[in-house]
């Protein structure tokens, strides 16, 4: 069994956890905030191999003082062990996730956005379409690589000393799982006919059907809450931002730093396409450019919203047969736009696309 660190080697550990933190949550905010479309966990766990190893963390325990500090600081040491073994797979899950799509009355829907649609949609039946669809692509596409993580996790778990990742926590960590599931038990035998008092009488007004009735996919409507749509009017919504911030010191339209966009939104089957392409671009140009930087613009100018994706790599891309760019350049003139690319050879890559805002009277989708 590895020695214990010393008190200088566990600041040290400290310091590069928390520097590992911070670069994790970096990459989580990127990649969930629609910023980039790859999710690179391995990167970051690459750059901090040296305090995500097995040696470390049974080197961690073994400094375990009986003290909360030391016990939590020894499972975050386990904790990054196993995400070291399972960061390919929450990485792959992620981004299928981001670059899934599901087809709903010819329209092509990300699969992130298909709960937000469900809980725009008032009608129930194209609800359950809509979770039916979404069910499926979850079941072949992103369960079986969360059922694989899972099982690395749980086997992984008896290399830190446990039978499996739940008595990893209670024996290890000194979790009273059981003590919480009573309480939680508890909480819930106590306040059941509140609850369902009261969600029959939501769902009965948001939806239509009794709590009884109900089904999963009636839970994004009741939450969607449409009735307080009134009391938030387009039109009012910049100067309250305005006024709250103003209330606070802070005037928003002095800030260089701060673009507020208030356009109102194209239709959903154009913004699917500057989202593809986009998305595809930048793949593409970290894939194959080997730029040292990449940039982004949109814009909306009506009747058209442009779209600018340039990096300034080694250039020479060619849209013909068998590219990907030619699959861009279709998606974009089958809704009545345009679509440019620049890639002198040495001088980097732009790809320019304009569309109409709205989708052109009379255009086939399906």
């Amino acid at each position: 069994m590895p020695s214990a660190p010393s008190v200088s080697e566990l600041d040290a550990y400290r310091d590069r956890v928390d520097r590992f933190i911070a670069d994790l949550d970096q990459e989580y905010y990127d990649h969930f905030a629609g910023l980039k479309v790859d999710f690179d966990l391995e990167s970051v766990y690459r750059n901090y191999e040296d305090i995500t190893t097995l040696e470390m963390a049974q080197r961690v325990g073994q400094a375990v003082d009986g003290s909360f500090r030391s016990t939590e600081l020894w499972r975050f040491a386990c904790e990054g062990y196993l995400g070291n073994l399972t960061r390919r797979y929450e990485q792959d899950a992620a981004t299928m996730e981001a670059k899934l799509t599901a087809t709903l009355d010819g329209e092509e829907i990300p699969f992130r956005m298909l709960r937000p649609t469900m809980a725009n949609t008032e009608d129930r039946g194209k609800r359950e379409q809509i979770e039916a669809i979404r069910n499926d692509l979850t079941d072949e596409h992103i369960n079986p690589i969360l059922l694989a993580q899972h099982r690395t996790t749980h086997a992984a778990a008896r290399d830190l000393g446990a039978e499996s990742y739940k008595e990893l926590y209670i024996d290890k960590f000194g979790y009273r799982l059981e003590d919480l599931a009573e309480q939680c038990r508890a909480f819930l035998a106590s306040t059941e006919q509140i609850f369902e008092d009261a969600a029959d009488r939501l769902f009965r007004m948001r939806v239509g059907v009794g709590l009884a009735d109900a089904r999963r996919w009636d839970v994004a409507r009741v939450f969607r809450a449409t009735e307080w749509d009134p009391f938030f009017p387009a039109d009012k919504m910049l100067p309250a931002l305005e006024a709250t911030l103003r209330d606070l010191g802070i005037d928003i339209n002095a800030q260089e730093n701060v673009h507020v966009d208030v356009e109102e939104r194209p239709e959903a089957s154009i913004e699917t396409a500057v989202y593809y392409v986009v998305s595809e671009a930048l793949t593409n140009a970290i894939k194959h450019s080997h730029a040292s930087a990449i940039s982004v613009a949109v814009a909306t100018e009506r009747p058209v919203l442009r779209a600018t994706i340039a990096d300034d790599g080694v250039g020479g891309a060619v849209a013909g047969a068998g590219s990907g760019l030619t699959g861009l350049s279709d998606r974009v003139e089958a809704l009545g736009g345009r679509f440019a690319l620049e890639s002198p050879p040495g001088r980097g890559t732009r790809i320019s696309i304009e569309l109409p805002i709205a989708t052109p009277a009379g255009l086939d989708l399906t």
